[in-house]
């Protein structure tokens, strides 16, 4: 059947989308549901069709057009995909002079109806979360729809008969709330021809628009990072913990000398040294999720330490610098992106730690020098005390 080639390039369609998708989900962020639950939505959408037949563009292609109707259930997988089942159909006419003359010999149109319904099994991709940064409070999207399916309708003999088709879409969706959203869709199903020895055709097509209303059963639900993240945070926690056992262990050297000094009679009185001047360690780290600027919550308290350090050595000053992960963005970007990370860190310990900006600079290398060998460790700022 000449329907396979149309399938064939549906498919097609779909694994370009995918890939797309997966360019923009690198450096090891995923996202999942953590609920099946979560992000099931219901679609309804009523408007226009217009069935694609070379005798209906022969007769006039606006005499084709009829009502449309669809009802459809999926789940959003992850920002970018999803699937969903969906139903169509109403009706479709045929105008044809295929096989008809009059007693001259002069050929003249028939008009043929056939009400059907189809069942579809499409993926979806969100295309706007392909090229931007995920946002769950983001107002509009733009999602395609590419999918296999059975139409069902009765034949030029009368009974009725499945027919494969394929069918790709395009939907723009406006987000009223967490639970609601208004669709606009074009959607585009190819299919044999149902009207078989009535027509001139062998392939015919339905073009079909709907406004319609999407619910998202109990409110869009946020996705979570399954891992990258949670493995770069593992790594800075892991430093932490090394970092607290250098101060433990020089805490512990500190006592016993004392300890020591208190048993020695001594002309000398002996002076505790203040703790400012143990060196615990010149660097700190902050790190970033993937394309952000924005300081976590719990990185304050890094922030928070070097504040206090300086405030205890008043002759100390502190250098912040920004980096990127190479492995994503371009060379332009990381560097916008480092220069944003320190500046970020550089306003907060000002602001927020009152941190004087004279014993502060800051700058960004880009994605260009990588201080960790793990790409997603060098989304972060390194803070060095001198």
């Amino acid at each position: 059947m000449k329907i396979k080639p149309f399938l064939i390039a549906t498919c097609a369609l779909f694994a370009t989308s995918t890939m797309t998708a997966q360019k923009a989900d690198e450096g090891d962020v995923r996202y999942f549901s953590p609920k099946f639950k979560d992000n099931l939505f219901i679609s309804i959408g009523v408007g226009a069709q217009g069935y694609i037949n070379v005798d209906n563009l022969d007769y006039g292609f606006g005499h084709a057009f009829k009502p449309y109707y669809s009802l459809s259930l999926g789940k959003m997988i992850t920002p970018v995909w999803g699937i969903r089942g969906i139903f169509t159909g109403y009706q479709t006419t045929l105008h044809t002079d295929f096989n008809h003359r009059d007693a001259m010999g002069e050929p003249y149109f028939v008009e043929y109806s056939h009400k059907y319904i189809g069942f579809g099994a499409d993926v979806i991709v969100n295309l706007t979360n392909t090229w931007r940064e995920y946002n769950p409070e983001s107002k509009f999207d733009l999602v395609a729809y590419v999918g296999p399916g059975l139409t069902f309708a009765r034949s030029d003999k009368n009974k009725i008969t499945p027919w494969i088709n394929g069918s790709v879409g395009l939907a723009g969706k406006y987000n009223i709330s967490k639970s609601f959203a208004i669709d606009l869709e074009v959607r585009g199903t190819m299919l044999p021809s149902i009207y078989g020895d009535l027509s001139r055709s062998a392939v015919d097509g339905i073009f079909a628009t709907t406004l319609g209303v999407t619910y998202t059963i109990g409110g869009k639900k946020q996705f979570k990072y399954r891992s990258g993240v949670d493995e770069q945070f593992k790594a800075y926690d892991d430093q932490l913990a090394a970092y607290n056992k250098k101060i433990s262990d020089l805490e512990n050297e500190l006592a016993a000398a004392l300890d020591e000094n208190s048993k020695l009679k001594s002309a000398k009185p002996i002076v505790k040294p203040e703790p400012q001047q143990v060196a615990v360690d010149n660097k700190q780290y902050v790190g970033f999720l993937i394309s952000r600027s924005d300081v976590l919550k719990q990185q304050l308290v890094t922030l928070q330490a070097v504040a206090d350090y300086l405030k205890a050595n008043p002759s100390a000053k502190a250098t912040v610098v920004g980096y990127a992960d190479k492995g994503t963005g371009t060379a332009a970007g990381n560097q916008k992106l480092s220069e944003k990370r320190a500046k970020t860190v550089y306003d907060l310990l000002c602001l927020k730690f009152n941190v004087d900006k004279s014993r502060l600079a800051y700058e960004g290398k880009g994605g260009e020098v990588q201080p960790f060998n793990e790409p997603y460790m060098n989304r972060l700022v390194v803070i060095t005390m001198e």
